[in-house]
């Protein structure tokens, strides 16, 4: 039997007594369902044969892949490990550690987040309502898994912060919370699940999300609605009108589509600068969507707190995190969540090689030299925004009750209209209104609709240098400067696209693959202009 037997995993030290005393819940296990099963120190596959509740100490009866009925086991839930094996309710007769439910819920657990496959959604709301029954504080599992994120599963990780998520928004005062999403060419990603597919099912996953979240977590009396807002997709049927028909398929009465074309025909401030939907880019359709929110605020959210999220529509941000950015703004005293997908601790870039936190997630990324130049020239041209790494993140929350006179101000429609957006927020209210939120961002790049080769990505970064120039003139026209910044303001504005090129280029070689000050390098003006050929 090589070694199968009786008597196994001795060598329990007085140290792991109080492990054996937490009550754990077997309900979720079946027979003939796979779980790893220790013995002689080593765990092993093995199937579920029986769960009988007669022997409460080793209630499973498993027998070991390749062996015979010889070895047949009953276990308990010391020497077994299953992600359907967690802590009851309650804490049971000792407090689960934060090491041991690591232990548990990892167990056969998948380690990457595929955003196609339809389980796992469902999954990450089941292990963090186990991780909030077990009384282990998410901060706990946080300090043990975040510093080392890429050897724990990603769905683990997502499932913490959901768990920290749903507690903080258990904390909020009666609200409504209104998400919004662009959408353009989603024709795919709307799709259900499918295998070798890019279906996501998001406006489906999106409202079990919510439900969850206020189902379970939020004041009694807090609701919330779903705006997703059509940026003049040219499919035909469009992605507003394919949102339609899930919307009446399943009978959703808090969840609407709007068009962002509705507000360049009746020439609404600042839509009507906008001449057809082509001249804006993703930035266009979620202003149109805060500016929907703010018309019909009184409507929909009675009286109450009202906050708006926006999100892209994929399901890269997990909507059930969506607490993280809500607390801010309900508990804190602050008027806008913003999400930080790098550029600080607790931030994550999930790969298929598992979770980079910081500063890794920078130096993984295929845009980590522009992102560098990037916000160096953003802590010039636009001083308020600094302190903010992540300004295009969509995952942000604000306050309502300025929303339409904020958004009236905004001139910026492409990728740039985040930092606009930040801008005028800042100046609207006295005190410093944000809140920074890092959280786990799973990269999508094979069902994303924005253009992703380096040419590409260098045109659109390029292009969002010269956005930033003239939000600089419409912001900040009266900020004093150094001679210093003067002549990089003049570098920002005169770079052409082969220029810029060069100089990421000249950047890379000299820096190297891992820059020792990531987001926070600085450059020299000289060097710059040379490295150009300016």
């Amino acid at each position: 039997m090589g070694g199968k037997g009786r008597g196994k995993g001795g060598g329990k030290g007085k140290g792991q007594a109080a492990e054996k005393e937490v009550e754990m819940d077997y309900s979720g296990l079946e027979t003939g369902m796979k779980v790893q099963a220790e013995a002689e120190g080593t765990y092993y596959a093995a199937e579920v044969l029986q769960v009988s509740f007669k022997k409460p100490k080793t209630p499973v009866k498993v027998r070991f892949v390749g062996y015979t009925a010889a070895s047949d086991e009953w276990l308990g839930a010391d020497r077994l490990r299953s992600k359907a094996l967690v802590p009851k309710e309650g804490g049971g007769k000792g407090k689960v550690s934060p090491e041991l439910l690591c232990k548990l819920m990892c167990a056969g657990l998948r380690f990457d987040r595929d955003l196609a496959d339809p389980d796992q959604p469902g999954q990450i709301r089941k292990m963090a309502e186990a991780i909030i029954a077990s009384g282990v504080d998410p901060a706990d599992l946080k300090k043990l898994t975040f510093k080392k994120s890429k050897e724990y599963s990603v769905l683990f990780l997502t499932a913490i912060l959901a768990a920290e998520s749903a507690l903080k928004l258990k904390k909020c005062p009666k609200h409504h919370h209104t998400i919004i999403h662009a959408m353009y060419g989603e024709q795919d990603r709307m799709k259900a699940f499918e295998p070798g597919s890019d279906g996501q099912d998001f406006v489906r996953v999106k409202v079990e999300s919510m439900n969850w979240l206020y189902g379970k977590y939020a004041a009694k009396g807090s609701t919330w609605n779903y705006v997703a807002v059509d940026d003049g997709c040219p499919n035909n049927p469009p992605s507003g009108k394919l949102m339609e028909e899930v919307i009446k398929k399943e009978g959703y009465t808090n969840v609407e589509v709007v068009y962002l074309q509705t507000g360049i025909d009746e020439k609404t401030p600042p839509f009507d600068q906008l001449k057809t939907t082509k001249d804006s880019r993703k930035g266009g359709s979620i202003l149109y969507g805060l500016h929907h929110v703010a018309k019909t605020s009184e409507k929909v959210a009675g009286g109450n707190k009202h906050i708006a999220s926006f999100y892209d529509a994929d399901l890269s941000a997990d909507l059930s995190l969506i607490g993280l950015l809500a607390h801010p703004i309900l508990k804190e005293g602050k008027k806008c969540g913003v999400g930080q997908r790098y550029g600080c601790q607790g931030s994550f870039l999930a790969l298929p090689e598992g979770a980079n936190g910081h500063p890794q997630m920078i130096y993984k990324n295929t845009d980590c030299f522009r992102m560098m130049f990037r916000h160096f020239a953003r802590g010039i041209l636009m001083p308020s925004l600094k302190g903010i790494y992540d300004t295009q993140c969509a995952f942000k929350s604000i306050e309502v009750d300025k929303l339409g006179e904020i958004v009236s101000k905004i001139n910026e429609f492409g990728p740039g209209f985040d930092m606009e957006l930040l801008i005028v927020t800042g100046q609207t209210f006295e005190k410093n209104p944000f809140k920074l939120v890092p959280f786990l961002f799973i990269e999508d790049k094979e069902g994303s609709t924005m253009s992703s080769t380096d040419e590409a990505a260098s045109k659109s970064f390029h292009t969002m240098l010269k956005a930033m120039c003239k939000i600089h003139d419409r912001c900040f026209a009266d900020a004093t400067l150094t001679e210093e910044e003067k002549g990089w303001i003049q570098l920002f504005r005169d770079i052409d696209l082969q220029q810029y090129c060069k100089m990421i280029a000249a950047n890379k070689e000299k820096l190297g693959p891992e820059p020792e000050k990531a987001l926070d390098t600085t450059y020299d003006l000289a060097e710059a202009k040379k490295n150009a050929g300016m």
